[in-house]
């Protein structure tokens, strides 16, 4: 390739990207490359790449908010050591303590057994188990119905 004359991919993702127009006298020969879209889906890819930047802004702008501040707000409350000595004096933290790990090494494991009996009782072929499955599901499943109908004449633009 001559020197100064970028590749037909490079300058076709250039033009499409950073707004900089290729004049028809400087496109090398096989102008558009191969695979470029053309018509409604480089419109679509445009698109993309709109959609692209505003994830990117809303990433930087959402993990320092959400991730950065709190750990480094923790950090700066730990810093302190008075802070652990009050929290050793407290006579609520040693039961706090223990209530965790009963909960850690009893409840989880408990749930775990527990959930692998019922997936095991709920495979089932019985029809009177397929009833008690819908039984067992409506709990879970019905607080989403009225949440989903919510904004579904929220977002209606004809009625909502």
């Amino acid at each position: 390739m001559a020197p100064g004359l970028r590749s037909p991919v490079v300058a076709w993702r250039r033009s499409s990207s950073h707004g900089i127009r290729i004049h028809h006298n400087d496109r090398p020969a096989g102008w558009p490359p191969d695979g470029a879209p053309r018509g409604l889906a480089r419109r679509a890819a445009g698109s993309r790449l709109h959609l692209g930047r505003g994830l990117r802004v809303a990433l930087h702008r959402g993990v320092p908010g959400f991730v950065v501040y709190p750990i480094s707000y923790g950090l700066w409350l730990s810093s302190d050591p008075a802070r652990y000595r009050a929290l050793l004096d407290d006579p609520v933290y040693p039961r706090a303590v223990v209530n965790t790990l009963i909960y850690l090494a009893v409840g989880v494991n408990l749930k775990l057994f527990l959930a692998l009996l019922l997936s095991g009782f709920f495979m089932r072929r019985d029809w009177w188990v397929r009833v008690l499955l819908l039984i067992f599901i409506l709990p879970w499943a019905v607080p989403g119905i009225p949440t989903f109908i919510s904004f579904h004449w929220m977002l209606n633009g004809k009625w909502g």
